[in-house]
């Protein structure tokens, strides 16, 4: 699914437009979970039968009719709740239950000696680059979060991530992920009774889109002791391809326990579709097509150098064993190290 949102003149929100495109269950292998000191055997085939397809897809309906019907996304408060009236992560333990990941890849860190209260909209309460200047990138950044929350709140069995490591050497040790976060609590912007906060995380080590899928099933598998049994992007539409048709088919996800949202900002902000699209052919597609995994090709590499310029390194081959092959594999085409949980 793609949308686009264009302000409301008069009215403070943001309306929506987008299709829907609707896909198949499929099963999934069984596989051990233990939590909370004790053993599960869960079986994914069970997630994907024709009851919990049924209802995954009722979810997923409900909750695109939710936004569709409404059409407005109001611009958020600018005034932030106290952090004792939020409520705390996984404090009634629906984060570790959780089966569906909905993850909004990161594009920018804020600027925190910026004013926070206009992060919705301001370029200077971002460190943004010459190219992301200019381009309704707060606008988009905002409505990422949104968007993330609602489809997180439609489904309880949801963990929403914030992915994005700390990428600006300019601001500091700071990461996109807990820019995100903060964004949320800054500008409230977690959705009704803000019971979406005590199922959502952040992942802070990738510096590109393959790793912001990658490193949140690991982020996924270390709240939940399990793998995802659907995942949902949200980023911009025009990095919709690069997501499903190379990330995805790289570590061979399943495509009908993917989905894809898409939100850009409106061109009264200065976005330029056609423009954003050129450079994401030029700059990302091909070099994904020829390095899938982003390990050999020199630009890729170059990239994912840059926007480490604190030298951080993961530990997600020791919290997700399972797929210890599949975080250093590097090669052509899609992954064939061996068996994955959910292939």
């Amino acid at each position: 699914m793609v949308f686009s949102w264009r302000p409301l003149r008069g009215k403070g929100g943001l309306s929506m437009e987008g299709s829907v495109t609707r896909r198949s269950s499929s099963s999934l292998p069984s596989y051990n979970r233990t939590y909370y000191g004790q053993s599960k055997e869960r079986n994914n085939s069970s997630v994907f039968n024709s009851r919990s397809a049924r209802g995954v897809g009722v979810l997923l309906a409900c909750c695109i009719m939710y936004i569709l019907s409404s059409r407005v996304f109001p611009l958020p408060s600018t005034s932030s709740l106290a952090l004792e009236e939020l409520p705390a992560f996984n404090y009634d333990g629906q984060a570790s239950e959780a089966t569906h990941l909905v993850v909004v890849a990161g594009h920018a860190v804020l600027n925190f000696a910026a004013d926070l209260t206009a992060a919705a909209t301001n370029d200077a309460s971002w460190h943004l680059l010459e190219y992301q200047r200019n381009s309704g990138l707060p606008e988009a950044i905002t409505s990422h979060i949104q968007i993330g929350v609602k489809l997180a709140e439609s489904d309880p069995r949801a963990l929403l991530v914030f992915s994005g490591g700390e990428t600006r050497r300019d601001v500091g040790p700071v990461s996109e992920g807990a820019s995100y976060y903060a964004t949320a609590d800054a500008l409230s912007l977690w959705g009704n009774n803000n019971e979406v906060r005590s199922r959502t995380i952040t992942e802070e080590f990738a510096t590109d889109s393959f790793q912001n899928l990658l490193f949140s099933i690991c982020r996924f598998r270390e709240v939940t002791n399990s793998y995802p049994a659907r995942i949902t992007v949200v980023s911009f539409s025009f990095k919709k391809h690069r997501f499903q048709e190379l990330h995805a088919k790289s570590i061979r996800w399943p495509t009908n326990a993917f989905s894809f949202v898409g939100i850009d900002p409106s061109s009264s902000t200065g976005f330029n579709l056609k423009k954003s699209s050129r450079g994401e052919q030029e700059n990302a597609v091909k070099l994904f097509e020829i390095d899938p995994f982003g390990c050999f090709s020199e630009p890729l590499i170059e990239k994912r150098r840059a926007r480490n310029p604190f030298f951080r390194s993961h530990n997600y081959e020791q919290t997700c064993p399972e797929i210890s092959r599949l975080l250093s594999y590097c090669g052509e085409g899609e992954f064939t190290g061996g068996t994955l949980p959910w292939s």
